[in-house]
């Protein structure tokens, strides 16, 4: 390799997560982030995700229409997708990893080097791997392309929509990246959309019946053709998170006093560990506030222009609204 190849290669990175049903994942990724000082003004890596408003249209239509839903999650989406024969990347294992791969594959060996002391792989990336900027496009146009063949249409307003008439009826399938909703008013026609499904990506889980796990939300489809949106545990999350630094008054009846919008510019700053907690927390509630609690959208809207220059009387707005979420929390969005 070139010293030029050299200084582009991205660096592997391996994170290990816990998913909320206990599981351990891990995965290797790149450190994509040396990739945009190449880009030039012309280049589009942009993908796009399902839209609230997308999303939410499509269950309210479901649940009119009385149509049966399937969830699932497409396995290894990303790498399902091949790299642009245009492109060179180059992913650079370091130190143990590099070991290990020459353990698993005795062919890496020869090409193990040392640099600065440590052994140093450099692999060709030809799958669209997590972590660079080019894979999340790849996965879409490889997923799009799939759908299209099998006869829907994207929606011209929404690009993670599409749809097909089966039957006299609309077979709709929503996504954002791996996470898929779809939904017909007939279930058979739901079992043969997801086993050409698994014939395209592989084993999956098919979720199939009245809940289902949506990007954090869980979503209910109800009898008298509403909707409901929970998303409890993503606020006990929250909760425990703001309980190391502080206690919460449970009876709190607003999320939001009368002084809200007012701001006192001498007021004391947070520390920095205070501070770095009011951002996470803020922006952990800008999530929930759009799909699952509107109801502390005011609050979290004023806060979130604070999450750089946060004070005390931040932090106690904050604490209301906790307070508020501690006393509501089984409370659920129904559309």
């Amino acid at each position: 390799l070139s010293k030029e190849e050299k200084h582009k290669a991205l660096d592997a990175v391996n994170l290990i997560e816990l998913k909320r049903d206990g599981r351990l994942k891990g995965r290797s990724c790149a450190n994509g982030s040396k990739q945009r000082s190449y880009l030039t003004e012309y280049d589009s890596v942009a993908s796009p995700t399902v839209s609230l408003e997308g999303f939410f249209t499509t269950l309210l239509i479901g649940a009119y229409e009385g149509r049966e839903h399937i969830s699932f999650d497409v396995p290894g989406a990303f790498l399902q997708a091949e790299m642009p024969d245009d492109k060179l990347v180059l992913l650079r294992f370091k130190g143990r990893m590099a070991e290990m791969l020459g353990e698993v594959n005795d062919e890496y060996n020869k090409h193990i080097t040392y640099e600065n002391g440590k052994k140093v792989l450099y692999v060709k990336v030809i799958r669209a791997i997590y972590g660079c900027i080019e894979s999340a496009l790849q996965r879409y146009k490889l997923f799009t392309t799939t759908l299209k063949d099998m006869g829907f249409t994207i929606n011209p307003y929404d690009k993670c929509i599409a749809n097909k008439l089966v039957n006299g009826s609309q077979l709709t399938i929503a996504w954002h990246v791996d996470d898929c909703l779809a939904s017909h008013v007939d279930g058979a026609v739901l079992d043969d959309f997801a086993t050409n499904m698994i014939k395209e990506f592989g084993d999956m889980i098919i979720t199939k019946g009245s809940n289902h796990d949506f990007l954090g939300m869980k979503i209910g489809f109800n009898k008298d053709k509403s909707i409901t949106v929970d998303m409890k545990a993503q606020i006990e999350q929250v909760i425990k998170e703001f309980e190391k630094f502080d206690d919460i008054d449970p009876a709190t009846v607003s999320p939001a006093a009368h002084h809200l919008f007012t701001v006192n510019s001498e007021c004391e700053k947070l520390d920095e560990e205070k501070s770095i907690a009011f951002h996470s927390i803020t922006s952990k509630l800008g999530y929930i506030m759009k799909r699952g609690r509107p109801d502390i959208e005011t609050s979290i809207s004023f806060l979130m222009k604070h999450v750089s220059k946060s004070d005390h009387d931040d932090w106690k707005k904050l604490r209301r609204i906790i307070g508020f979420l501690k006393r509501t929390i089984e409370d659920v969005r129904i559309i």
